[in-house]
């Protein structure tokens, strides 16, 4: 027969259990402190009172339809015409179907060439 003391002998300490609390306390008590003295004067204004600072209204979207036919309209005109990206390093924008012939005609660096032989 076991001569077991009838509890865990293994399980925690109350000296460990009232440090714990203690220590929780502390934490919950003193963080207010610390905090105000971090903060000094970063919250003068009463959360009641009034805002100084005017701010703008939200930009809202009063149009939706005709923003998107704006969006599609400037789209439309950067993928079939022609214009400058960079003027000053001479990048231009191209058409699609223009830059596919190009793409065709010239290939692409660094891509290997088909083979035209197969069966």
């Amino acid at each position: 027969m076991s001569k077991a003391p009838g509890y865990e002998r293994t399980d925690v300490t109350g000296g460990l259990l009232a440090a714990l609390a203690v220590g929780v306390a502390v934490f919950i008590l003193g963080t207010p402190y610390v905090l105000s003295a971090l903060y000094r004067g970063a919250a003068q204004v009463s959360p009641v009172s009034p805002p100084t600072v005017q701010t703008r209204a939200p930009a809202l979207q009063v149009n939706p339809l005709a923003d998107l036919d704006a969006l599609r309209r400037k789209e439309d005109d950067a993928l079939t015409h022609y214009g400058w990206v960079d003027r000053t390093h001479g990048v231009v924008r191209l058409p699609i179907d223009r830059a596919m012939e190009l793409t065709l005609q010239r290939g692409l660096p660094d891509w290997r060439k088909p083979d035209t032989a197969r069966d």
